[in-house]
């Protein structure tokens, strides 16, 4: 009875360890992972194959979308270490290189698309093609772009940018690249996204390829701006892509008399919300950026001279706020007084205040 008594306990005692082992163990490992190791050998990558890649991907993303709120950080950073070690593995063939951003990026779409998509796997799915780098990525990136989850799009901006070299390689691609990128901007509400998308728009070699997208998203801004003036500090990046010489001066005099009439219309906008008696520090920094950025490029491409916005702001900065709207009118018209400036005149032609 004793010895009964002793295995009963003794076999319990192994059911427990068993179980606390089997507890310490991953309960929801990728089961594909056997299957990926063959395969990342393989000089050829089969179409068969190439869905068991994306297999593995779809355990992922289902993993990390089935994660209770309070652990999905921690489960977002093993999803990117996940695809990192999968990625950067040194047994890896170069076809399979090449399939793994692939069906990366094949499942991305899909989730990209997707309205009711979890915010955590579409940002990890970005922050993974951005982190592949690969030109196989693309396709996913331009489908990023337009997700409804603001991070995705940020991140896959960032990746469009990173591609520039890949992109600019084909006319085609370039075309393609810089349609999506002009209408996710065009809707886009956030300003870091914004900047981002500004970023990956910015080809200096390719000034005809993305000029008439610039301009689209300025129309739209100003529109914006026009109704709820408070600056977001969006188009610093943009305004950083006019200033180069070397776009500046590969410009047609077509290009110039457009950019002329948006910049004017920012310039106004900024001066007369920088006359603004109370505004918080951080908004003041980026209408001051803003004013002399664009005045300094109306400069350079009108080889005119308006107002001093930047004197101003060099002598007396946000005391001297009304002194910078005259000097800003002196360039697009006061809008009150009807009288004009300088870019009201031929070539320029601007309307005085500029609407």
């Amino acid at each position: 009875m004793v010895n009964r008594v002793v295995c009963v306990v003794a076999c319990c005692a192994g059911l427990l360890t068993v179980t606390q082992e089997a507890a310490a163990q991953p309960q929801n490992q990728n089961p594909h992972t056997r299957t990926i190791d063959q395969i990342r050998l393989l000089q050829t990558v089969g179409v068969n194959d190439q869905g068991r890649i994306a297999e593995w991907v779809r355990f992922e993303v289902e993993r990390l979308a089935q994660v209770v709120p309070g652990g999905r950080g921690a489960a977002a950073r093993a999803f990117r270490v996940a695809f990192g070690d999968q990625f950067t593995d040194l047994k890896n063939t170069q076809a399979f290189l090449a399939q793994f951003p692939v069906q990366t990026s094949v499942v991305a779409q899909t989730q990209f698309a997707d309205t009711n998509v979890d915010s955590w796997v579409a940002g990890s799915l970005a922050r993974v093609l951005v982190d592949m780098n690969r030109s196989e990525t693309h396709a996913g990136l331009l489908k990023g772009v337009a997700c409804d989850v603001s991070l995705a799009r940020h991140l896959c901006a960032r990746g469009l940018a990173d591609q520039r070299a890949y992109v600019a390689s084909d006319n085609a691609r370039l075309a393609t690249t810089v349609n999506a990128i002009k209408d996710a901007a065009t809707a886009e509400s956030s300003p870091v996204v914004l900047g981002s998308l500004y970023r990956a728009l910015a080809y200096p070699n390719q000034l005809a390829a993305v000029f008439d997208a610039y301009v689209a998203i300025f129309d739209q801004r100003i529109a914006a701006r026009k109704k709820s003036p408070a600056a977001d500090g969006a188009e610093a990046s943009a305004f950083a892509f006019f200033r180069a010489p070397v776009v500046t001066n590969s410009m047609t005099a077509g290009q110039k008399t457009q950019l002329v009439a948006k910049l004017a219309g920012f310039l106004r906008l900024d001066a007369e919300r920088y006359n603004t008696a109370i505004l918080a520090v951080d908004e003041i920094d980026r209408l001051e950026r803003s004013l002399f950025t664009v005045e300094e490029i109306l400069a350079a491409v009108t080889g005119a001279k308006g107002g001093d916005v930047r004197g101003v702001l060099a002598s007396g900065g946000f005391l001297n706020r009304a002194l910078v709207v005259r000097e800003a009118y002196k360039w697009v018209g006061d809008p009150n007084a009807k009288t004009e400036g300088t870019l009201n005149a031929p070539p320029w032609n601007v309307p005085v205040g500029v609407w």
